[in-house]
């Protein structure tokens, strides 16, 4: 159902239901994931790292049948909870934010009340 004057917005489903992959065995699908995830961890270096990421997203955009621009757009959900548990991350490190903890109600000096 198409209304006027709006602006349609795709959907996951959209993608999902289009996509060049829809067929495959979700078995292959398991496995390509857990080879490319391998191959990150095995090769502990960033080059190997951003070849395997840039790969897979080629692979993506090119058998799913995904615009470029759609394919960044659908990450950016997930860009942004990664960047911000690295911010996270980076202030707890930074300014020992954790050890704001021992100040909580029933501790006392970094010893729980008995």
């Amino acid at each position: 159902m198409e209304m006027r004057g709006s602006r349609h917005v795709f959907s996951m489903d959209y993608y999902a239901f289009r996509s060049g992959l829809l067929y495959a065995a979700p078995g292959f699908k398991l496995f390509f994931a857990v080879l490319a995830m391998a191959l990150c961890l095995w090769g502990d270096n960033n080059g190997v790292s951003c070849f395997v990421i840039l790969s897979v997203a080629a692979l993506n955009i090119r058998k799913n049948r995904v615009g470029l621009k759609a394919y960044l757009h659908l990450l950016a959900i997930p860009a942004a909870f990664i960047f911000l548990g690295c911010c996270a991350l980076a202030l707890d490190a930074g300014y020992g934010l954790m050890d704001g903890l021992s100040a909580l109600p029933g501790r006392a000096r970094g010893r729980e009340y008995e």
